[in-house]
C-alpha cells in the first residue's frame, strides 16, 4: 500500500490515517477473516504515504480459498472510536484465476457500503500486488523484519513478471522512470 490521496478531514483540520487489509473467505453465508495487515498511522495528513508492504498466504484447498481482499482506511483517534474514511474491495477469485499473471499497480476510489450522509467518503488508495508461488517466496525472498529506510525518493515499478518452468522469477521494471 504505497499511499492514499484526498481523504476526508476527520479531525479539526486534518486526519491521522492508517489502513487495514483483510483477506477473507465466505463460508455458508458467514464471513471469516483469514488474515489482516495494518499500516502505521501517519499524523495530520489527507495524503498519507505508508509505503507498506506485507506478505500473505493465498494457499487453499477445495472451496477453502480467499474470496475477497478488502482495504479499509481509518482516522486514528486516541480518546474515541476511530473514524471510518473509506474502503475498497477486490474480488480475489478473479485475481486468482490466472495466478502467474497476477500483478497490478492501480488507483482505486474509496467507497462506503453504508453510505453515511453525515461523513461522506472521498479520495482513493493506491494498491500494488504481485503473485509469487510459495516455493519462491520461501526460497528467495526473506520476510521483512523492519520497514525499509527511505532517504529521498526511489521509484521502482514492475512492468512485467514471468515465472518459468523451473520456478525462476523474471521481472521487467522501471527505475525512476527508466527501463
Amino acid at each position: 500500500i504505497p499511499k492514499a490521496v484526498d481523504l476526508r478531514i476527520a479531525d479539526t483540520k486534518s486526519s491521522d490515517p492508517y489502513a487495514i487489509v483483510y483477506f477473507s473467505k465466505d463460508t455458508k453465508n458467514k464471513v471469516e477473516i483469514k488474515t489482516k495487515l495494518r499500516t502505521k498511522t501517519i499524523k495530520e495528513t489527507l495524503n498519507p504515504e505508508w509505503f507498506y508492504s506485507g506478505y500473505f498466504d493465498i494457499s487453499c484447498s477445495g472451496f477453502d480459498c480467499i474470496r475477497w481482499i478488502k482495504v479499509k482506511v481509518f482516522d486514528d483517534d486516541i480518546a474515541r472510536r476511530d473514524d471510518f474514511l473509506g474502503e475498497y474491495t477486490l474480488d480475489a477469485e478473479s485475481l486468482f484465476a490466472k495466478p502467474t499473471e497476477w500483478i497490478f499497480d492501480d488507483y482505486f476510489k474509496l467507497t462506503d457500503p453504508k453510505q453515511r450522509k453525515d461523513k461522506p467518503v472521498q479520495g482513493g488508495i493506491y494498491l500494488q500486488a504481485v503473485y509469487l508461488p510459495k516455493t519462491i517466496l520461501q526460497a528467495e525472498i526473506p520476510p521483512l523484519k523492519s520497514p525499509p529506510i527511505i532517504a529521498g525518493k526511489l521509484e521502482i515499478k514492475i512492468t512485467q513478471c514471468k515465472i518459468d518452468i523451473e520456478k525462476k522469477v523474471y521481472l521487467k521494471a522501471k527505475l525512476n522512470g527508466k527501463e
